[in-house]
């Protein structure tokens, strides 16, 4: 992806480069694009893909490039807080230009399966949320597309309003809010979603987490009673995180599973 941050304009740090680079080949002429590179500490590859606005730039390598040439810290938070001003200029431009839609077309339907949907309409929701939509990437663990597309569409469509660079939830929300469709679309975003619970075994740290299993024996003529209080449970946990008195500062999932681990036996 491209990570020039509107028509005609390109991120702050690719004109330091290039400057940078101009300066020293006025001064040594022999001075080539691979020395550059080795003296920032990065592959004479991805610098070319940076200069040419071909690589999408994370303020992490912001300060790590402008650390190396040699920047005071107070430059370098400039550097980052202009890029970032840019990148949510250039996402909102893009939605005040689209027309708003009546009709969900099947593209937007397909976002609206998607698990961080709601993710993100709870993310918006921290105090400490910012309308960069690469920190929103960030946060979320998402490619930029993804997220400027879920964003433009949630703004376009009515999900939630924009104002001044933030998004909230809108007051009214559609009765179909993130309502799988068809069973295969319910299935997969249950997959989705059960994927993201494997990738927290691996990689958030036990205090920070719950996964928990029970096994018992029922008849299946019980089982509205489970799935009732699994209803009723859900809805408490809710109330609970809602009526906090600590503010809130991260985004969770909670998904309870219940299926069979025996077979059907076959009616002759």
């Amino acid at each position: 992806m491209s990570d020039d941050v509107g028509k005609g304009e390109v991120h702050p740090l690719i004109e330091i480069l290039k400057n940078s680079l101009h300066k020293k080949k006025l001064n040594r002429a022999s001075y080539s694009l691979r020395a550059f590179a080795r003296d920032l500490d990065i592959e004479s590859s991805l610098l070319s893909k940076i200069l040419r606005g071909k690589y999408v730039i994370t303020d992490k390598m912001v300060r790590r490039l402008l650390e190396k040439l040699g920047c005071h810290l107070d430059e370098i938070a400039g550097v980052v807080k202009t890029a970032r001003d840019l990148r949510v200029k250039r996402l909102y431009k893009k939605v005040h230009l689209a027309e708003r839609v009546t009709d969900l077309s099947e593209k937007q339907m397909l976002l609206m399966r998607k698990w961080y949907w709601p993710a993100l309409i709870e993310l918006c929701q921290l105090p400490n949320f910012q309308g960069d939509p690469l920190w929103i990437a960030e946060k979320l663990k998402l490619s930029l597309e993804e997220v400027e597309e879920t964003i433009s569409t949630m703004i376009r469509d009515g999900f939630v309003v924009e104002e001044e660079g933030v998004i909230r939830p809108s007051i009214h929300q559609p009765s179909t809010f993130w309502k799988p469709g068809t069973m295969r679309e319910l299935q997969d975003l249950q997959k989705d979603v059960l994927r993201k619970a494997i990738e927290a075994v691996d990689e958030v740290p036990p205090e920070l987490r719950s996964q928990t299993t029970l096994t018992f024996r029922v008849s299946k003529s019980k089982l509205h009673l489970i799935t009732n209080e699994i209803r009723d449970f859900n809805m408490r946990i809710n109330k609970l995180a809602e009526i906090s008195s600590d503010l809130p500062d991260s985004v969770y999932n909670m998904t309870v599973g219940l299926y069979p681990l025996t077979t059907e036996e076959e009616k002759s």
